[in-house]
């Protein structure tokens, strides 16, 4: 069991607490926006610690954040058992260190028993009567459990209802369209756009044409450089499709839209081309484009002929 399933960061992904006694729950929610930078895919981050962050997960599973004043990494949480020594907890609202601990926990919350979770305990150096105290984790889930230190005592927030993108627990009647983007290099990018519906909520989409979705790319001034549907012939025929599970995925050609893309923040807007068009959900992204380092002519390699 990976690390890195700890803390899914899927665009669109919830999570929502409840406290005996506290009558405003705590959600973690990831946006839909997504940024690139030095190589790395960050999602924003809100909730989990005191102010939005940009967040990834690197190949052990630890998180971290952009700190956006230095623009480099920094730790967040780790969630590598395998390195369980302490580590600075910034960004919480007192001064504190945490540790991941190796020993699975068994967690029997509101939404169902977990077997075996991951314990994450904190210390505090500032505060007496504040601070997280212990942090439990479930693989695909992500946090299932916070409790922290107040003057009453000791809160525990239970996860109550979670919808990670793959995994949904006590779910509501409704549907989510999410888009992730995944950059292939200077080459291009990676669109995805799926319609997910809890099994309540689930129904028919009518389609006026053989089109079923779009995707746009714009500018800072909001002009459009790029259109998935620009040149492309459809059917003039109705069709349906169930609303529970329907996923497209586009490449956008970066060098094709410009030679190249100027360093810029740039936006991917996607929906469903449904009968009521002006209703049809609809959803963007944020594409940091950054300068590529200019080749040095003392690596260029002479071609050679074949």
């Amino acid at each position: 069991m990976r690390a890195a399933e700890m803390f899914p960061l899927n665009p669109g992904a919830i999570w929502e607490y409840r406290a005996e006694g506290v009558a405003e729950p705590l959600i973690i929610r990831v946006g839909y926006n997504q940024l690139y930078a030095g190589g790395q895919v960050y999602s924003r981050l809100f909730g989990y610690v005191s102010q939005p962050v940009w967040a990834r997960l690197d190949e052990a599973g630890d998180l971290y954040y952009l700190d956006e004043e230095s623009g480099r990494d920094r730790l967040l949480t780790m969630l590598d058992v395998d390195n369980s020594v302490w580590f600075e907890a910034p960004l919480r609202d007192c001064e504190q260190e945490g540790q991941a601990h190796a020993d699975r926990v068994p967690y029997p919350g509101p939404t169902g028993a977990i077997a075996d979770t991951l314990a994450v305990r904190y210390r505090t150096f500032s505060c007496a009567d504040a601070g997280v105290e212990a942090e439990l984790f479930a693989a695909n889930i992500g946090m299932v459990l916070r409790s922290v230190s107040t003057i009453a005592g000791p809160v525990s927030y239970f996860l109550t209802y979670a919808d990670t993108g793959a995994v949904q627990l006590a779910p509501r009647n409704g549907a989510a369209l999410r888009l992730s983007l995944e950059q292939q290099g200077a080459e291009s990018v990676t669109a995805r756009l799926r319609l997910t519906a809890d099994p309540g909520a689930a129904s028919t989409i009518v389609f006026p044409t053989g089109q079923e979705f779009d995707f746009v790319l714009r500018d800072e001034r909001g002009q459009k450089v790029w259109q998935w549907s620009d040149g492309r012939v459809f059917t003039q025929a109705f069709h349906e499709k169930p609303s529970d599970n329907l996923a497209y995925e586009v490449e956008i050609p970066l060098p094709a839209v410009q030679q190249p893309l100027p360093n810029s923040h740039y936006t991917v807007e996607a929906w469903l081309t449904t009968v009521e068009r002006e209703r049809s959900p609809r959803i963007s992204a944020v594409l940091r484009m950054e300068p590529q380092p200019e080749p040095n002519p003392r690596k260029v390699q002479p071609l050679r002929a074949r």
